[in-house]
């Protein structure tokens, strides 16, 4: 471009000159980036060929899997993913989302595979090979990221188990000394309720060698297992797992995931039978002979002791433990562990009971007592009213009838009715734990009585039929007589909520209308005055209505 001439009449030139500057090629090292384990993991499908080999043994670089046609699925960390999709993006397909699709195909085996190992063996070697490289990837720094993104690909138990042990394995070798010290002392502690002689020399074998190595050999066990062949009990396999690692948080190790979610339709015995066995492995020692451990296995109870037995206290205090603090070990297990029944109620509902029932069911019943005690009935909170009160939410639920009916003709059951009785017969009641007290014995009715139609009084009177039967009477129609006693009940607590009623009280037939009724109703009335025995409830009854029917004070005072 020529420029107007200076004064001097000089010509000058001056040339543009655009220079392009190129980034530096970018190399695999720039890349060399550990994941977080907050990172997002982006799925392609990619030619394997077309990416220089030593991009797969980065960190933030996964190899999910081989498809059919050799193509390979990809997950790239996004720490990286930014500068990975800018230096190969013409050999990238657009990202695939991450679904139970991705992980199903990289399972089927290509036709090569088939061919040299027929198509069992091939399928089963696919298998082995995605799982061991997710085992590989989620047992890397970051590599709980990686987990969440198996998690969300991978919608069954037996593919997921050999990651969730080896896992689990990784987190007990990285756990500090003294949660592995605790972990092993709370799975002794656990070990001794199963073991019948606690004075063996087995047991202080256990005690004195207190292995920390067992735990570490059967977690890469049962990872090695899962991996290999697929399991056919996967569902209680991740059980036990679950079981495992909710003692080790407790042991004090801590994670940013939520691991394991416990299924509520399991009952307190199933989750002690499957931690039972895995304690078993671990702890026995390995010098033994076959027929040593048949013989040790042949020691051990099915059903554990009740948690925090006292045998099992004394054993431990013997090698040198705390009681206070084992005590403590047992009362706080079962906020990890479905193996108890959580503090206080441990000590006052039958375990022969509670524990043959669902999850689920048990602890719906425990958050119900405990709103009777809190809404509605504070002064009924005794230790005697738990299981009454338990016994009420089951039947007025309609839960679990075969469980329940097989424990209430039980020795403990039977006792408990008994009990009953005799606390309304001897114990001055108010007329609240005295309803409370009629409808236990109406769900026992209810569950074990054949229903029978309604009919009169054995012994003229329903009152007398009621008194008959609280001393043992088996002649009277048990379900007909609580039902009318239960409805006059109901009718003088006057001042009872409706949640109350509902959630206490079983509903109860219409009864038959029989003449000398109104005896029921005027001895309900008198128990609503102040709390008494019922052979007082009785006598102020029939001293206040003699002038109506002067046989009913003849009864009285025969009864005297």
């Amino acid at each position: 471009m020529l420029v107007p001439s200076p004064p001097d009449n000089k010509i000058r030139c001056v040339q543009n000159i655009t220079v392009k500057i190129e980034p530096p090629a970018m190399e695999l090292y720039d890349l060399l980036v550990f994941p977080t384990d907050d990172s997002t993991w982006h799925t392609y499908v990619v030619n394997p060929d077309q990416f220089p080999p030593s991009l797969w043994e980065l960190p933030s670089v996964h190899i999910v899997g081989f498809l059919s046609d050799r193509n390979c699925v990809v997950v790239v960390a996004s720490c990286i993913h930014q500068r990975f999709y800018d230096a190969y993006v013409q050999h990238l397909s657009p990202e695939e989302p991450a679904g139970e699709d991705i992980f199903t195909d990289v399972l089927k085996p290509t036709t090569s595979e088939i061919a040299k190992y027929g198509l069992e063996a091939a399928k089963e070697k696919t298998r082995s090979d995605v799982l061991r490289r997710a085992v590989r990837g989620v047992t890397c720094p970051g590599g709980l990221a990686l987990y969440r993104y198996y998690k969300a690909i991978i919608h069954n138990d037996y593919n997921l188990l050999p990651i969730e042990w080896a896992l689990l394995g990784y987190d007990l070798r990285l756990s500090k000394p003294e949660v592995r010290n605790k972990f092993t002392l709370l799975s002794i502690l656990l070990e001794l309720h199963f073991v019948q002689d606690l004075n063996s020399d087995a047991v202080s074998q256990v005690l004195e060698s207190k292995r920390q190595d067992g735990w570490g050999e059967y977690l890469a066990t049962k990872e090695s297992l899962a991996i290999a062949k697929v399991i056919e009990n996967a569902n209680d396999e991740m059980h036990e797992l679950f079981l495992v690692r909710g003692l080790l948080e407790f042991a004090g190790h801590q994670t940013s995931v939520c691991y394991y979610q416990y299924g509520q339709e399991r009952t307190i015995d199933d989750s002690c039978l499957i931690l039972g066995r895995a304690l078993r492995c671990v702890l026995d020692p390995k010098h033994e002979s076959k027929s040593e451990k048949k013989s040790k296995t042949t020691r051990r109870m099915r059903i554990p002791r009740p948690l925090g037995a006292q045998d099992v206290l004394e054993r431990l205090t013997r090698s040198g433990y705390s009681t206070t603090h084992i005590s403590e070990l047992c009362a706080n297990l079962t906020i990890f562990l479905p193996i108890g029944v959580p503090v206080p109620y441990r000590e006052t509902l039958p375990a022969t009971l509670v524990n043959r029932l669902r999850r689920g069911v048990v602890l719906d019943a425990i958050r119900e007592i405990s709103d009777i005690y809190v809404l509605y009935f504070r002064q009924l909170e005794k230790k005697e009213n738990d299981t009454m009160l338990f016994l009420l939410y089951l039947a007025n639920n309609e839960l679990e009838s075969k469980v329940t009916s097989t424990w209430m003709t039980s020795t403990e059951g039977q006792s408990m009715y008994d009990q009953t009785l005799t606390r309304m017969r001897e114990q001055a009641q108010s007329l609240e734990q005295f309803t409370l007290c009629v409808h236990t014995l109406l769900a026992y009715s209810y569950l074990l009585d054949s229903p029978e139609p309604a009919l009169g009084p054995i012994y003229s009177c329903n009152l007398y039929d009621f008194s008959y039967l609280l001393y043992g009477d088996k002649q009277v129609n048990r379900r007909g007589v609580l039902e009318i006693v239960a409805s006059y009940a109901r009718k003088a607590l006057t001042s009872l909520p409706a949640g109350a009623a509902q959630t206490v009280m079983p509903n109860i037939r219409p009864s038959s209308v029989h003449w000398c009724d109104g005896f029921v109703e005027r001895y309900c009335q008198h128990r609503s005055t102040a709390a008494m025995t019922h052979d007082q409830a009785y006598r102020q009854t029939c001293r206040s209505l003699a002038i109506i029917s002067p046989f009913l004070w003849q009864h009285a005072k025969i009864g005297s």
